[in-house]
Order: C-alpha cells, then structure tokens, then sequence
C-alpha cells in the first residue's frame, strides 16, 4: 500500500501505490474512482506504514476517524506482519479479538464508511515455485516454519505448518469482518496469480507493474462487492 519496491533504495513511493496513487502506470483504485467521480479529486488519504501489525493499525485508524470528511471507501491491507509460526490457538483467538477491535472502533466512529480488506498478495507455496535457485536460497533459513532451507530447497513439513497458521490467522481476519456492519473481504485469492516479475529485487515487495496488477485484480474485487461503479 505505501509505494515500497517501486524505486531504488526501498523507500515509500506512495504516488505509486495501488489504492491511493496519482501514478498513471499504476492506474490505482483512487485514480479508477476518480475517473466515474470527478468530484473526489484530491480527496484522498494513505495511512499505510511497512511491516504494520495490528497494534499499528489501531494507530492509523486513529487517523482515519479524525479525518474531516470521513473517507466513504476505506481500504484495508494487513495481516503478514501479524503472522507467527508455528502458531497456537491462542494466538488466533488472540489475533481475532485485537483485529475485530478495531475494525469495531472503524464501524462504529465511521457510520458512513464501508470497509474493504485485501488478501495476501503472494502465498509461501507460489514463492517457492517463482523464486530462482539463488533466490530461494537467499531466503531460505533453519527457524521454524522455514519452508526453504539454506540452499533453496523446499522443506514440505514447515511449508505445511506456516501455511497452516496462515490459513489459521486468515480465518480470524474473515470472521471478524464479518462481524462488523459494512466490512468485506475476500482472503481467498482465487483469481490471482502472483509473478516473479511483479517482485521488486527485495523480493518482498510489489515494484510498479506489480502494483497495476494488483490494482485491477483489488478494483475486480471491489465491484463484485459492490463497492466501486460495476463495469
């Protein structure tokens, strides 16, 4: 959401981000919008910060809700930093009840907002199958959940248990939107397939053809929800 991977030197570009950018390589959700509402011109916000857990995002909804006006579409991108592995049931019960306070403190403070969630841009599986040889070894470990050892090759019992508690965090972000009034999500990621070149070198971050990608693949979602002028 903030740009990073976009140019050299690993800093936030967010004119090039997919949700809120002015960049037209990116044509993102704002600039989409902009094109069947003339009148939101400049109204726009992006709170997004690298590696935010749910703490920080309570923080940035701080932001948001004292904004004036209120956004009307809010877009929400979280969960990896969140993630631990191997993970307990007491760490999603732990997840749910921190992520579905505040989307309730979004709900409640923002009556006339709606609320939309993104999904992982990638899964370990997918890295693991576009990574290069080096590239895999360049993040492979030996901690837990490491599902690429030193040399690159794949270790299928901790790729099952990291996707696992993926699965696990995923299933708690879900339920909490849905229990929140005019909360959507879509954690499935069907439709969408991540490529090697959609990777910036850091190989942990959207450079700019991945944040086009990523902005249409987001729009298609928000007009099957509703949320943005169907085509």
């Amino acid at each position: 959401m903030t740009g990073e991977g976009t140019q050299p030197g690993g800093q936030e570009v967010k004119a090039n981000s997919w949700a809120t950018g002015s960049n037209p390589e990116v044509n993102s959700v704002y600039l989409r919008l902009l094109q069947a509402h003339p009148a939101i011109k400049g109204h726009v916000v992006n709170f997004g910060s690298g590696s935010a857990d749910v703490e920080s995002l309570a923080g940035q909804a701080e932001g948001l809700i004292a904004q004036n006006p209120q956004p009307e579409l809010v877009l929400i991108a979280t969960l990896d930093a969140d993630i631990a592995c191997p993970a307990t049931q007491g760490d999603f019960a732990a997840y749910g009840q921190a992520i579905g306070k505040v989307l309730g403190e979004l709900s409640t403070k923002m009556p006339g907002s709606r609320f939309f969630i993104t999904t992982q841009i990638s899964t370990p599986s997918r890295d693991a199958a576009v990574y290069s040889r080096s590239e895999r070894a360049s993040v492979g470990g030996t901690g837990p959940c490491a599902f690429l050892d030193p040399r690159g090759n794949l270790v299928p019992k901790e790729l099952t248990r990291l996707e696992a508690a993926i699965a696990g965090f995923k299933t708690e972000l879900t339920k909490a939107c849905s229990e929140t009034d005019r909360c959507s999500t879509d954690q499935t990621g069907q439709g969408w397939t991540m490529r090697r070149s959609d990777y910036s070198d850091d190989l942990n971050h959207l450079n700019l053809s991945g944040q086009a990608r990523w902005a249409e693949y987001v729009w298609g979602l928000l007009q099957e929800a509703k949320l943005v002028p169907a085509p």
